[in-house]
């Protein structure tokens, strides 16, 4: 079903039209370059059977023609990434998720909380939040802003086997991001969010980046839920030390946060964070690596590089023979 619109929206007023419209008993958004894999059904009704009201999952990774990374360097004809697509349902604690995205100060969520962007979500969860808070979607990232909204609402979900791809498109977000371009001014993402409506968190950098934004949502989220004690669950050295370590371009406007916030305590547990983002950085390094050659090495393994998948209808085919065919 298409519905169009005379007005302009911003992503979070898109999906909000779409929820309000759809029919059933749970939601699943995704982007256009995005693929929903045919176990979503299964889960869907594993939730149902359950009484959950929301999943997620490892997503997997699809680089369309073109995309490129630090690890994809040359990618004429499509990569998907794989990590372990055989891992088992098992059940998640809200209070363990939301306080892992708090103490990391935002620079992460996937995994350790649902949202209905690439995730299952309760239709009824959903529509109750709007009337709540007018929208579904309470910050100027949707899907950060869906997962910590949401996470006042229920105390477990269902962490299940993959049931999403989400593709990496020329021009996409995701492809800015793999290429470290995924940064920039406030006023240059207008389809996110108005910038003069935006009470940016002056505890947060003021400019665009992936962690920067998913900061600023999670605290603009928890203001409008009145959850005060979150809130002081934050951990603003980590945010900031992941600022300086990965965008060094806007290291006066951190400095400017850390001078105005700041004490002596706080100075000293950036800087230890600094030391910590540094070792994590070159661990994920060493990860991608691994993760590189474990396919292309055993001819195996369930995880690894995939090259030579032009579209999401080849991702599918592959996904299918590989996963379903072998009883995996």
């Amino acid at each position: 079903v298409y519905i169009h619109s005379s007005v302009e929206m911003d992503m979070g007023k898109n999906f909000d039209t779409a929820i309000l419209a759809s029919r059933g008993e749970f939601i699943c958004i995704i982007g256009d370059d995005d693929l929903v894999l045919p176990n979503a059904y299964e889960i869907a009704v594993s939730m149902k059977a359950l009484n959950l009201l929301a999943a997620t999952c490892e997503v997997a990774t699809y680089y369309w023609p073109g995309v490129c990374s630090h690890w994809v360097k040359e990618n004429p004809n499509g990569v998907l990434i794989l990590k372990d697509m055989a891992l088992g349902d098992r059940l998640g604690k809200v209070e363990n998720g939301l306080y892992q995205i708090l103490e990391k100060g935002g620079v992460r969520y996937e995994g350790y909380l649902p949202s209905v962007y690439q995730g299952i979500v309760s239709r009824d969860l959903l529509v109750n939040l709007t009337e709540e808070l007018g929208t579904a979607f309470p910050g100027p990232s949707p899907d950060i802003a869906n997962a910590v909204a949401i996470s006042g609402k229920y105390s477990t979900y269902l962490v299940a086997p993959s049931f999403i791809v989400s593709g990496y498109v020329l021009g996409s977000g995701g492809a800015e991001g793999a290429a470290k371009k995924h940064h920039g001014e406030l006023a240059s993402r207008a389809y996110m969010f108005n910038e003069g409506k935006l009470e940016w968190p002056t505890i947060v950098p003021r400019f665009f980046s992936g962690v920067t934004i998913w900061a600023a949502t999670i605290l603009i989220t928890l203001k409008k839920q009145s959850r005060a004690a979150s809130c002081d669950q934050f951990n603003s050295a980590a945010l900031l030390a992941y600022c300086i370590v990965y965008h060094p371009k806007y290291i006066y406007r951190i400095l400017d946060v850390i001078r105005t916030h700041g004490d002596k305590s706080m100075v000293m547990n950036v800087g230890l964070r600094v030391t910590r983002v540094l070792l994590e950085r070159l661990s994920i390094y060493v990860d991608n690596f691994k993760l590189r050659f474990s396919f292309l090495g055993s001819g195996t393994s369930k995880y690894g590089f995939i090259a030579g998948l032009s579209d999401t209808y080849e991702v599918h085919k592959y996904m299918k023979k590989r996963f379903n065919n072998k009883g995996e």
